[in-house]
């Protein structure tokens, strides 16, 4: 992203930052905002994503906090319980289709 705002604007500009605005109503317009020291692991992680989806690798969050506003959460029926299972599927080192997830949950904040 930085070689094309380079390219567009000058060629010593730099990225302060990057942010996302919620405009809808539900959102009450939330800010969100990142430095790129802050971002400087998305690359990595997309990566452990996209080789986790290229082996078939998909399985529910393993904190229910974060089912709090998904429209869905009559589908995995008892949150705490889908959550546990998920947790001790990635505590399995054996369990090498999840390699790249297990990678991901080790190496991110």
């Amino acid at each position: 992203m930085a070689h094309r705002l380079r390219e567009t604007i000058t060629p010593d500009a730099q990225i302060a930052y990057f942010g996302f605005f919620f405009p809808g109503s539900r959102a009450a317009g939330a800010r969100f905002r990142w430095t790129p020291e802050q971002l400087s692991h998305g690359s990595t992680i997309l990566q452990l994503l996209c080789d986790s989806i290229a082996c078939g690798s998909f399985i529910a969050t393993t904190d229910k906090n974060t089912c709090t506003f998904c429209p869905y959460v009559e589908v995995c029926g008892d949150v705490g319980h889908v959550t546990q299972i998920s947790r001790n599927m990635l505590d399995l080192p054996e369990n090498t289709m999840l390699k790249s997830l297990q990678q991901l949950r080790h190496s991110t904040p």
